[in-house]
């Protein structure tokens, strides 16, 4: 994970969420905005002071931060760990979109269709392994785990609201890509037919 890539993602909301999980004298931290969190490694014991000189973040802008420690809280333990029984690989990614000027990934999960921002995931693009995606879920609320082999490498909650102008342009924008599609197909069709009547002539000609 991309340290810089982790500050950028908390320093756009101003935001800075410190998770930890004890068991026995093994202290787990997880950091993010809140909505996207991501377990630290190798590094010292994060408190908040620490992680404003870790993000960099000027004396006189600390203000402007919330910064918060504070354990897991026992009802989420579960998700934030490498292994969910319940998870599912998710479904389908489609190509990235913009919805209100922010860069996002729509994945397809089996409660229905979620918004992923482009930029949690580019606080991983370091990683050397591939990413993979499953959701998980309690209650009404869908997460999605972001794992490269067994091991979790951050947790992200869609949190975007999709508005009537959004929808109503994207069906737009589907209609004329069908439109496109057909004509192209037909186009290629043509082509092919004046292409096989170019042969059957050549071939006349040569018989003559």
């Amino acid at each position: 994970m991309k340290i810089k890539g982790l500050a950028a993602i908390c320093k756009a909301r101003k935001r800075i969420y410190i998770y930890e999980k004890w068991t026995g004298n093994i202290c787990t931290q997880w950091i993010g905005d809140g909505r996207a969190m991501y377990p630290i490694y190798n590094l010292p014991y994060m408190i908040e002071p620490n992680v404003q000189t870790l993000f960099d973040i000027p004396e006189d802008k600390k203000p402007e931060y919330t910064v918060e420690l504070k354990g897991l809280p026992d009802y989420l333990s579960d998700m934030f760990t490498d292994n969910f029984n319940e998870e599912k690989e998710v479904q389908k990614i489609y190509p990235q979109i913009t919805i209100k000027t922010v860069p996002v990934i729509p994945m397809l999960t089996s409660t229905g269709i979620i918004f992923v921002k482009q930029q949690y995931l580019s606080a991983l693009s370091d990683e050397l392994e591939p990413l993979e995606y499953f959701e998980r879920t309690i209650g009404s609320q869908t997460f999605i785990a972001i794992k490269t082999g067994f091991t979790i490498k951050a947790l992200v909650a869609s949190t975007l609201r999709l508005d009537k102008d959004f929808v109503e342009n994207l069906e737009s924008l589907a209609i004329q890509c069908r439109i496109k599609f057909i004509d192209e197909e037909l186009a290629e069709n043509e082509d092919a037919v004046l292409n096989n009547e170019e042969i059957i002539l050549e071939n006349q000609n040569e018989n003559e």
